[in-house]
């Protein structure tokens, strides 16, 4: 494995003198193996977590050609504390807050965020020097931000495709169409994501990344961040060139097909070989959570990089919980507890494609949720949050009226939806609201005395009181796993008015959602839908006889669905 335990004593109170740093540099990097490619990331303070967890994926590959460029002092100490291999020195400090894509750190919800876009504009200077460094002394690099999933060991794909030995670097796209990537041989008019960056140590490489770090810290422009540089650099003159025929650079035999794996090669800006790496192996957040493009090619990718999604960092870590990408919860997480969840299916009326059927799904869905912290308030139980599939896509363009995003591939329904996409991730931790992923059963992580001791369990009325559940279920102990086989009228309020109060207002903030589906039209140029509305209070809805004899649905339970605006 490159580098070793660092050597110098963790003491907060002292500043190690450049001379140290400067000697762990050249140690680390001197270790990395040049003949086999070199992983590399980069982490700040507020992003530990992930550089964690992309660290526990290379070494379950067994990957040990690694480095992680550490950009401050706090994050040279958790590599140290983890036996992390890292380069960090006074060249490479990060000096903002915390930066916003990301929102509060997972271990800090109160810690300082910047929006500053000299923020995000030092990170990519200081990204391309570190690369630009590996690139000096000689290294083949795959660097990924800390935000990817390594699934599966890419470097055998590396070494047999002849145009990863042709390119000078090669990127991944935010392109959501495999079928346009194949029809123009690379999705050259899409924005380039550096979240994923292969660089050959070629001259043409080098002066890329010089230029990427002197524009980044230099350029005027307050929004302009080290992607849109990165794009418009490799624009810039001659721009992109048509791409090379792939038979003109592979002269292997090459089976029918294999193009859709292949890496489709065009020339940039002062000639530089510019390789599109496939989003099918190298995948955007959108093409594996939300097509899930993979299954339905039946393809094995390499990578995910968690993009297109709406709750920030912890949006990011729910996302690779519910497919068992987050590899460092402590083990307590998955043995400890009892838990609440339900087998119950939507309304069958409810699941044609269509943004009305969309809100109202999330409406029945999001009041299941209610339903079940409710339980576990109730049980001291955690929930187990059901699976939820998405009728229209989540989009910040316009979505309507097609229900998915223009170019992709695979449109609605969308099964296993991210939970992101119909809730808002922060604050329903904001409120103190413990859960579980709907695949923490069929973890391989998860306790098999959880597993097995699974109980389906079902009400002897609709609508009960806390004090009606408490008495028929409550002394079922011995089962960790409750299901409910009916979850959407399964609690009506608390006796205790004052815990119907204290209820509603944690659902008041762990509820709070919202997200628009537009289309072109109106006065403002924009007709939008407004979901999610938050079901009404416990302490509001206490006639419980009413709802029994009336058999309420969940609709209402709600003042309105939701909000059109345009």
């Amino acid at each position: 494995m490159a580098g070793g335990k660092d050597v110098r004593e963790s003491n907060d109170k002292s500043q190690p003198n450049h001379q140290e740093h400067e000697k762990l540099r050249v140690e680390h990097v001197d270790s990395l193996n040049k003949s086999s490619i070199v992983f590399a990331a980069f982490a700040s303070a507020g992003f530990h977590e992930f550089m964690l967890n992309w660290y526990a994926h290379t070494q379950k590959l067994n990957i040990g050609n690694v480095i992680v460029a550490a950009f401050d002092a706090e994050t040279e100490k958790v590599c140290k504390e983890n036996n992390i291999p890292y380069l960090g020195d006074e060249e490479l400090r990060y000096t903002h807050g915390v930066v916003a894509t990301g929102g509060q750190p997972l271990h800090d919800q109160n810690a300082k965020v910047t929006m500053v876009g000299k923020a995000f504009q030092q990170i990519g200077a200081l990204k391309a020097s570190f690369l630009l460094r590996l690139m000096q002394k000689g290294f083949r690099v795959l660097v990924s931000d800390c935000d990817t999933a390594w699934m599966r060991d890419p470097r055998e794909w590396f070494a047999t495709n002849e145009m990863a030995k042709y390119v000078d670097m090669a990127v991944s796209t935010d392109c959501l169409s495999y079928k346009n990537e194949e029809k123009v041989r690379g999705c050259w008019h899409d924005q380039f994501n550096t979240g994923i960056l292969f660089l050959n140590p070629t001259e043409k490489t080098k002066g890329f990344l010089k230029d990427w770090q002197v524009a980044l810290e230099t350029t005027t422009h307050k929004f302009e961040h080290d992607q849109d540089i990165f794009n418009r650099l490799l624009r810039e003159g001659a721009g992109l060139r048509p791409p090379q025929r792939l038979d003109e650079i592979d002269v292997e035999n090459r089976k029918e097909g294999a193009e859709r794996h292949e890496l489709h090669v065009a020339l940039a800006s002062k000639d530089l070989k510019l390789g599109a790496l496939p989003l099918t192996l190298f995948t955007s957040g959108h093409v594996f959570f939300i097509q899930q493009t993979h299954l339905h090619l039946n393809v094995e990718p390499f990578v995910v990089h968690t993009t297109y999604q709406f709750s920030q960092a912890r949006g990011k870590r729910q996302r690779l919980r519910e497919h068992q990408l987050w590899l460092i919860d402590a083990q307590e997480y998955h043995d400890e507890g009892n838990f609440i969840t339900t087998s119950e299916k939507p309304p069958q009326e409810l699941l044609s494609i269509g943004i009305e059927n969309h809100l109202k799904l999330a409406s029945w869905y999001r009041l299941v949720l209610r339903n079940l912290f409710a339980y576990a308030e109730i049980l001291n139980r955690i929930p187990i949050l059901p699976e939820f599939s998405c009728l229209c896509d989540r989009y910040w363009g316009n979505v309507l009226p097609q229900c998915y995003i223009p170019g992709a591939d695979i449109h609605p329904p969308y099964n296993k939806c991210p939970m992101d996409h119909v809730t808002n991730l922060p604050n329903l931790e904001r409120a103190g609201l413990n859960f579980r992923e709907y695949s923490f059963l069929t973890n391989e992580q998860t306790s098999d005395k959880i597993k097995q001791s699974v109980e389906t369990v079902s009400l002897s009325r609709q609508f009960p009181t806390d004090e009606e559940i408490r008495d028929q279920l409550g002394r079922k102990t011995d089962k960790r796993v409750l299901v409910l086989e009916t979850a959407s009228k399964s609690f009506c309020t608390f006796k205790d008015e004052s815990k119907s109060k204290a209820f509603d207002s944690k659902m008041q903030t762990g509820l709070e959602a919202g997200s628009h589906f537009c289309k072109h039209g109106g006065s403002t140029g924009r007709i939008c839908e407004i979901g999610f509305t938050k079901p009404k209070g416990v302490s509001q809805n206490r006639d419980c006889d009413r709802m029994r004899s009336e058999d309420f649905d969940f609709e209402k339970f709600y003042d309105k669905l939701w909000e059109h605006k345009g």
